[in-house]
């Protein structure tokens, strides 16, 4: 229907214009290396609504070492990089971005922003170069079965005794604080007089009803008392022990009719049951129960550090030498733990209680 004459109609409406081209993160990459095992990680590109942006190039790199990668997304907007770490000493920047280009002249508002992210890698300390390592896994694992994972080892000659031929290989998976599942696994070492580099396949063991994380340990105890040690976590869908599934007998009625409900469930297993219209669910499915619900009413969390109470004693005091005397300064503001990741702080994480060989400090003066 068209207005008559002398009617005036008006409209206002509202548009966003974003200036961010895309954004760019590090996701899945871990935030320490071990010299010698290669380092892994993934990239994930988005444009300004979060969703994935696939073949678009990501260049990746570091000053030193010299790292000049090229990459490009799949579908999902992600991509993935392993890097060579053989002679890496000391923190290392990663930086990964999607355009060389340097910005244009225009003001901040109006010049458009291409994604850019860094990642600061720390040196796992081990005083014998020796390193092991327990691949993670960039995706959800199923509720049931097993899952194999990779473990990585280097074991440096000198850390051996001539009679050592073979290794044990400890593992440990905690779920919601408690232990799920430990065991061993024996590892042969040939070619020992020049180090020794190896894989092993860990399978674990994968159940309904338990906590969405599994954190699990790996650790090597070497004959000279030293600990090799390394821990990841793996998210699990989230799944009951007791299944159970329904279904109306017939499908479809007619309003008036009498229909069957049938329930199948594990025996002895508590069923609730809730029959609303279907109008319901669709005007509030917030209100639905799900899963993710009930498994977020126990979730549980870790502070990742021992209890004061069973804290090992730290000492401050650190000797000065004035040519003349030697004196114990007690550095009460300047203590700080070291940067770098070593066993002590894998094994505080998780938890276990253990008295290891070395526990690197630094003192600031």
């Amino acid at each position: 229907m068209l207005p008559s004459a002398g009617t005036v109609l008006s409209a206002t409406s509202q548009s966003s214009i974003f200036n961010v081209i895309n954004k760019v993160s590090f996701v899945d990459a871990e935030g320490n290396y071990k010299a010698g095992i290669p380092y892994n990680g993934v990239i994930e590109v988005m444009d300004a609504n979060d969703n994935p942006i696939p073949g678009i190039i990501v260049y990746l790199t570091c000053d030193n070492p010299s790292i000049n990668n090229t990459l490009v997304t799949d579908d999902n907007g992600r991509v993935s990089f392993t890097l060579d770490t053989n002679g890496w000493e000391g923190q290392k920047a990663l930086k990964a971005r999607t355009n060389l280009q340097h910005s244009t002249s225009f003001s901040d508002d109006r010049s458009p922003r291409y994604g850019v992210a860094y990642l600061k890698i720390e040196r796992f300390y081990s005083r014998s170069k020796s390193f092991l390592k327990l691949r993670s896994v960039y995706k959800v694992l199923p509720c049931d079965g097993q899952q194999e994972v990779l473990v990585e080892y280097i074991i440096k000659h000198t850390e051996l005794k001539n009679e050592t031929d073979n290794l044990d290989l400890h593992y440990m998976v905690t779920s919601k604080g408690s232990i799920q599942n430990f065991g061993s696994l024996e590892i042969s070492l040939i070619g020992k007089n020049k180090g020794h580099y190896g894989k092993a396949i860990l399978k674990l063991p994968l159940n309904a009803g338990k906590s969405s994380t599994l954190s699990t340990i790996v650790y090597i105890m070497l004959p000279d008392g030293n600990i090799l040690a390394d821990s990841a976590n793996y998210k699990v869908q989230r799944c009951f022990k007791n299944k159970v599934s329904f279904g109306f007998s017939p499908e479809e009625v007619l309003p008036g009719s009498n229909v069957s409900l049938q329930v199948l469930a594990a025996p002895g297993s508590l069923c609730g049951l809730r029959v609303v219209d279907q109008s319901v669910v669709l005007m509030k499915p917030e209100k639905e129960l799900t899963a993710d619900k009930v498994f977020d009413l126990f979730s549980s969390r870790q502070s990742g550090v021992y209890d004061f109470r069973i804290r090992d004693p730290v000492n401050r005091c650190r000797p000065l030498d004035d040519g003349n005397r030697r004196y114990l300064l007690y550095a009460r503001h300047r203590y700080h733990r070291n940067t770098d990741v070593d066993v002590h702080s894998l094994f505080e994480a998780s938890k276990i209680i253990s008295k290891i060989q070395y526990i690197p400090v630094k003192v600031k003066g």
